[in-house]
């Protein structure tokens, strides 16, 4: 039925635009680390909460409920299924960069 697929056309873009929310506040708060400690802890929970927020759209919503369900992969749009993966993998490494402890990183540079 039209009405459910664009009911989860607009579901998805409203999760997009969370997703890009959380990841600019929070790079924001980050960038204020040298004024206040808790502006960094703060902004980094919040990046990533949206990193992880757009993990799961693209990894969940895209890759295993678009590719399994719908046979995004045996479309012969490809490419977008691959494109899913290779960002879902991208957000999950940035959270992992994000998410390590201070000392590490300055350790790292």
């Amino acid at each position: 039925h039209p009405v459910f697929h664009h009911a989860a056309y607009i579901l998805i873009i409203v999760w997009e635009a969370l997703t890009a929310i959380a990841c600019w506040i929070g790079a924001i708060l980050m960038i204020k680390y040298g004024k206040s400690a808790s502006n960094y802890i703060r902004g980094k929970r919040l990046a990533l909460l949206g990193l992880m927020m757009g993990f799961a759209l693209f990894m969940l919503g895209f890759v295993i409920i678009g590719g399994e369900w719908f046979y995004l992969w045996d479309s012969s749009l490809r490419s977008l299924h691959i494109k899913a993966i290779v960002l879902a993998l991208f957000l999950m490494s940035s959270a992992f960069i994000v998410s390590f402890p201070e000392d590490l990183k300055s350790k790292l540079r």
